[in-house]
């Protein structure tokens, strides 16, 4: 995880309205809506709410629209998890997928690092024929 975001988590997690000092429980929402007049109790972001606070933030941080969506966000992180070497199962059970072969779509090669590979192969076979031999 990125040293920014760390921290970032790290001071909401000292003023969390549910953590009350000790940490935020499992079965505790990490986001939440604060009431108007704050005597109510915090509610779990909606669907709608996450999606319009993830869109916004990534528009202002110059992110593509196209990636301005939660799930391109849930899908960063299972990929990054995953190559990172955090085991398959430990990954699905996070995302709550009843079936590891949805998880393992996150570690399927993409075209770019395709693209990435052809360009490592090229390049050796090409100083390999300067070098005078084949590969």
């Amino acid at each position: 995880m990125p040293l920014a975001v760390q921290q970032a988590l790290e001071a909401w997690l000292k003023v969390h309205p549910l953590a009350r000092g000790v940490g935020l429980l499992d079965e505790h929402p990490l986001f939440v809506r604060l009431g108007r007049h704050g005597h109510e109790e915090p509610l779990p972001l909606s669907a709608v709410g996450v999606h319009r606070v993830v869109r916004r933030d990534c528009a202002a941080a110059g992110v593509p629209e196209r990636l301005c969506h939660p799930h391109a966000l849930r899908a960063y992180w299972a990929t990054h998890c995953l190559e990172a070497g955090v085991p398959v199962h430990t990954v699905s059970a996070r995302l709550g997928h009843v079936d590891l072969r949805t998880t393992a779509r996150y570690a399927a090669p993409r075209p770019e690092q395709i693209d990435d590979i052809a360009d490592v192969l090229d390049r050796r076979h090409q100083g390999a024929r300067r070098a005078g031999g084949a590969m």
